[in-house]
């Protein structure tokens, strides 16, 4: 259910997505959700922002297979990402930027899980380039590029159309050496 929550979150938003929607998409049944989350749809919005968080989070590391290689792992980790959005026409996204931009202003628990997410994803970039890098310029270039890569995901999305993450892509070498020198 956590997945199907995360899913229509990214794809929908939260307010847009309903219990119902959560419920059928997680082929599950209608009182499991009461019962599973008795502090509301918050929760149910917390929950599945962290799960989606720890699946980025091992698809980071999984781009790494070459820890050498940075800029081809930061590469291979854009050019997974345009196949997902391509491959869904668009319509899958990230529901950590999605629950951090609608309810930031609306639920503190909410803007805190999507908070933790992004520092989750700075700490493990950050670890993953620190051995080529060395630590102060993979924190910087684990900071740009996250800023990088989230804004060229969303505007993918909204334009529905590669670009902006195929240009990011083709400057990652200049990025990478722009940090280091």
């Amino acid at each position: 259910m956590l997945r199907s929550a995360a899913d229509l979150f990214g794809r929908h938003g939260y307010h847009a997505t309903s219990w119902r929607q959560v419920v059928d998409h997680g082929d599950a049944p209608w009182g499991s959700i009461n019962f599973l989350f008795p502090k509301g749809k918050d929760q149910l919005a917390v929950e599945a922002a962290s799960l989606a968080g720890r699946d980025f989070e091992s698809r980071l590391r999984q781009a790494f297979f070459d820890p050498t290689d940075v800029t081809r792992s930061l590469v291979s980790l854009v050019d997974g990402v345009i196949a997902e959005l391509e491959g869904s026409d668009f319509e899958v996204a990230s529901p950590i930027a999605i629950l951090g931009l609608e309810m930031s202003h609306r639920s503190a628990t909410i803007q805190a899980a999507c908070a933790e997410v992004y520092r989750g994803w700075q700490l493990a970039l950050t670890e993953l380039l620190s051995p080529q890098l060395g630590a102060a310029n993979a924190e910087d270039l684990a900071g740009l590029f996250l800023s990088a890569f989230d804004g060229a995901a969303q505007r993918a999305r909204i334009v529905r159309d590669p670009a902006p993450l195929t240009e990011l892509a083709s400057r990652l070498p200049q990025l990478v050496k722009t940090v280091t020198d």
